[in-house]
């Protein structure tokens, strides 16, 4: 039992990388902020909805449908982008270990 280490540091795989979760979230975070923008242009429209200008609710409905739309484009199209690196790393990692079996 005198020779069991009570601190056994194991080492990661990646421990010299940032974490890759605060990456994404830095990457998502205009499409966030477009659909955030969306939802308060939707407020702004009902509000003036309910005190009467019709032609000011129904410009800042548009324009927040299509903040809306761009902002989960943006999304999608970095989901999509982050997938495709992901995708990449593992067959490059996976090449790597072919390799060095052979």
């Amino acid at each position: 039992m005198g020779g069991i280490s009570r601190n056994v540091i194991e080492p990661r795989p990646y421990a010299d990388e940032p974490k890759a979760d605060s990456l994404v979230e830095a990457q998502r975070a205009p499409g966030l902020v477009a659909v955030v923008g969306a939802v308060l242009a939707f407020v702004v429209s009902l509000a003036n909805f309910a005190l009467g200008q019709v032609g000011v609710g129904i410009a800042a409905g548009i324009g927040g449908f299509l903040v809306f739309a761009g902002g989960l484009a943006w999304l999608l199209l970095e989901r999509r982008r982050i997938r495709d690196a992901e995708r990449e790393r593992l067959m490059t990692e996976l090449a790597q270990r072919a390799s060095w079996v052979s």
